[in-house]
């Protein structure tokens, strides 16, 4: 590759990663595209992350690694963009694959439209050859960051992907809760003149040890999102562009945060319920405000009757226990 080509940067935070680190990192450095640094940030790990970390970065020079005390994901990207030379950005997580073109696929598809952004064609994958595509999410063309925005409410599009460094000027990774980067994927699109599909596909594994499946109060994360969010596009003016499908994903959110706490109840205390159950309350404040029959185009009919027990505190205690009771029956 001539040296003229843009320098890259793929962002990866690091925890307990151990099992999948090097397989992930080889997937990287070993693109077709090889203009690249890669900045792996260590993230308080307990097992030896950190030493494969610096065992990789001594075989390849491509690979800069950081160390910091356990912060999250979003504080590791943070860390990392402060390090960060290249002309885009990319963001990879330590346990998922990139297909050895799809850095170049998704360069070259932002370069042909001069989009700020570009998405990945994601597939969801168990480490075997089995993997499921993300929707029908395109792999070609461009869509403008605000389209991009609305249609990433109820995740019709996904954010994983690569943008302009410029986008990052006055962005940072939300480091509140584990589901920041969802609230940032949000406020880079919306800085965004356009967003390109590619065919590079990404490989988002899925395993029982994702920090996405374990119960902590963090996982309440999405109901404190998706406040922020709707504050986050009433200051852009675009809320009312976006209102039925942002309050169709606001009833889905608060039916999972209700959900996850009816079945983790045993586990929390008074306080933590109460805190939720605050949220909860705030979030249904907002539905009430934004709800219209719009609303139920965005769901199955099953989810719409769901979601629609939200509405009703009364209705959505007995309805959450009921799908609680449903499930474990299932499982027998």
């Amino acid at each position: 590759m001539r040296e003229s080509l843009p320098l890259v940067s793929v962002l990866m935070p690091c925890y307990n990663a151990a099992q999948f680190l090097k397989q992930s990192i080889y997937s990287v450095a070993e693109q077709s595209y090889d203009q690249l640094e890669i900045l792996c940030v260590d993230d308080g790990s307990t097992d030896n992350t950190l030493a494969i970390l610096e065992e990789l970065a001594r075989e390849n020079p491509k690979i800069k690694v950081f160390s910091k005390a356990n912060g999250g994901a979003s504080s590791a990207r943070n860390l990392a963009l402060e390090h960060a030379q290249g002309d885009y950005v990319c963001m990879v997580d330590s346990d998922d694959m990139l297909e050895a073109d799809a850095i170049e696929s998704l360069l070259n598809a932002m370069l042909l439209h001069d989009a700020e952004a570009g998405l990945f064609d994601l597939y969801y994958w168990d480490g075997t050859s089995e993997k499921s595509k993300f929707k029908s999410v395109p792999t070609q063309g461009v869509i403008s960051g605000t389209l991009a925005t609305e249609l990433s409410l109820d995740w019709s599009v996904h954010g994983v992907g690569m943008y302009k460094a410029s986008v990052f000027t006055n962005i940072r990774y939300d480091e509140s809760n584990l589901h920041g980067d969802e609230l940032t994927t949000r406020a880079l699109f919306l800085d965004c003149n356009s967003v390109a599909f590619s065919s590079g596909k990404y490989l988002y594994r899925q395993h029982d040890s994702s920090s996405t499946k374990a119960f902590s109060m963090a996982r309440f994360g999405l109901l404190e999102n998706q406040i922020k969010l709707k504050a986050l596009l009433d200051s852009k003016n675009v809320f009312e562009q976006m209102q039925s499908r942002f309050c169709a994903q606001l009833m889905l959110c608060v039916w999972s945060g209700a959900v996850i706490m009816r079945e983790n109840q045993a586990v929390m205390t008074s306080e933590q319920r109460n805190q939720v159950k605050r949220l909860i309350s705030q979030c249904r404040d907002i539905i009430k405000q934004t709800f219209s029959i719009k609303v139920l185009q965005y769901r199955p009919l099953y989810l719409r009757l769901l979601t629609c027990s939200v509405l009703s505190q009364v209705c959505l205690t007995p309805a959450t226990m009921a799908f609680i009771a449903l499930k474990r029956i299932l499982k027998r």
